[in-house]
């Protein structure tokens, strides 16, 4: 879900919009299958990106647009996106990897995302954000919003980082974590959210903000 300041609220089938945003355009996954006027896959091992194997993280997954792992279903009783990690012949994993680059940019406003993560040993479950000229400026010129990461391994924490390029041209990082306690973000669905203005982002979770970063001048 996305949404602008200032304008009447509108509610939608999924996360309703907050007072004094109206909604842009959201996805609830309630039609046949993945809606190609705003999902891209990325498709492989990044290589066809330019990116060294495993996508500049040592990823071992190769991802693809199959069914067996990207799929629309019923959770809950709710319409969802299930992206499902599988390993074939021993040490072989595929995984997806969607985007609406492209297709669908934001700058500035609401974006709230309603997931459930998965749990366990080697996996990095991510919802994030990279400025729509990642093609011209390499990576972390181009920018990153990190609204949500959470390591299989250690699935009470929640962290939340901005990615840029300082005013040294150096990589700039700005991290914090939160976490729950007795539970684990794997045992239901949240909502996560930034409130994005020229001056600051608000990581919020389930609708309280939990971080907020200042947008400083050398953050390019």
């Amino acid at each position: 879900v996305a949404c602008k300041k200032n304008e009447p609220s509108t509610e939608n089938p999924g996360i309703p919009a907050p007072a004094g945003y109206t909604l842009n355009w959201s996805d609830e996954f309630d039609g046949q299958g993945i809606n190609s006027g705003i999902w891209n896959f990325e498709l492989g091992d990044g290589t066809a990106y330019g990116l060294p194997p495993g996508w500049g993280n040592d990823e071992k997954q190769i991802y693809t647009n199959s069914t067996d792992n990207a799929s629309l279903t019923n959770d809950e009783g709710n319409s969802v996106l299930a992206i499902t990690a599988r390993e074939g012949n021993p040490g072989e994993y595929t995984s997806a990897k969607l985007t609406t680059n492209g297709l669908k940019s934001i700058l500035f406003g609401r974006v709230d995302i309603r997931a459930k993560v998965p749990t366990g040993n080697g996996l990095w479950p991510a919802i994030w954000m990279l400025g729509e000229n990642r093609s011209q400026i390499d990576w972390p010129g181009c920018g990153e919003i990190d609204m949500a990461e959470i390591l299989g391994r250690a699935s009470s924490q929640l962290y939340t980082t901005l990615h840029y390029t300082n005013d040294e041209h150096k990589h700039g990082e700005l991290q914090d974590m939160e976490e729950l306690n007795g539970a684990l973000f794997s045992d239901a669905y949240h909502v996560y959210s930034i409130d994005w203005t020229p001056e600051k982002i608000v990581f919020m979770l389930d609708g309280i903000a939990i971080h907020e970063e200042l947008i400083e001048d050398d953050m390019k």
